[in-house]
């Protein structure tokens, strides 16, 4: 199980569920990398990625025929298939974004949240049913850049994602 926190934090870029949004919002996050702390300041840039680029690492050193040396590698060994094809979307829809979108956020530098609470426990639930650790679900205040997508509408980097 996971603890439910309500107090800001405050990010400067952060994914959502449509478009750029300036201004103050609050927003849920579903915790899984490592617990966040009351006061704690997210930034994400060039030099600072999240989870999704450190698994997409991770998983790629894999693929490239290195052996798993830390926990995270031996989490996406376990069920390399699965880490395989979320792998590859991520690369491709980074190699989307920066050739036709390079303003928008890149997903492997910036924090997933959703609009309400229950969005951010169905996600909770998604990744503890996938072997994730969930620490908790914060509530965070953002006066950054806000990218509004719909998760729902991300490919599953099959070659032939249409189902076709």
């Amino acid at each position: 199980m996971y603890n439910k926190i309500d107090f800001p934090f405050l990010a400067q870029y952060i994914r959502r569920n449509g478009g750029y949004i300036m201004g103050e919002i609050y927003v849920y996050h579903t915790v899984t990398e490592k617990p966040m702390k009351l006061g704690q300041i997210i930034v994400f840039d060039n030099h600072h990625h999240n989870g999704v680029y450190n698994r997409v690492l991770a998983c790629k050193h894999i693929l490239d025929g290195h052996e798993p040396k830390d926990s995270l590698s031996n989490f996406i060994h376990k069920d390399l298939e699965y880490w395989t094809v979320r792998t590859y979307r991520e690369l491709a829809l980074e190699k989307v974004r920066k050739e036709k979108y390079p303003k928008y956020p890149s997903r492997m530098a910036c924090l997933y949240t959703s609009k309400t609470l229950s969005d951010a426990e169905m996600w909770a639930n998604s990744f503890m049913n996938s072997g994730r650790k969930v620490y908790q679900i914060v509530k965070l205040r953002t006066d950054g850049h806000v990218f509004d997508g719909d998760a729902f509408n991300v490919f599953d980097g099959t070659k032939n994602a249409s189902g076709k």
